[in-house]
């Protein structure tokens, strides 16, 4: 869905149309806002209440949503477990080769 830049057409009477965003349910702005391109708004086109216009220049970068970030390549690898052996004095050893490493300050690492 990719967003559009709407302004409310012009009235009958003089002025434009009120229409309200669905969301916030504030009018939208006569010089014009960014909206996404979903139903509603689809609706409100077809429905002649606004029309697709470009932006002001000055505005046209600045105002313009920002792109969705990227997903990454490839997943990243799981890893094989360090190695452990058990030190032959440990007092905990369940719980050091959990660690994979023996942090007793008996035994070298």
């Amino acid at each position: 869905m990719e967003n559009v830049y709407l302004k409310p057409a012009p009235a009958d009477g003089g002025g434009v149309v009120l229409v309200r965003d669905p969301a916030s349910l504030k009018p939208l702005d006569a010089a014009g806002e960014w909206k996404p391109g979903n139903q509603y708004w689809t609706r409100r086109i077809r429905d002649k209440d606004v029309v697709v216009s470009s932006p002001p220049a000055a505005t046209a970068v600045a105002s313009a949503p920002a792109a969705p970030a990227p997903a990454p390549a490839e997943p990243i690898a799981a890893s094989e477990p360090a190695a452990f052996t058990n030190c032959v004095t440990c007092p905990e050893p369940s719980v050091c080769r959990v660690r994979a490493t023996c942090l007793h300050p008996h035994a070298p690492n």
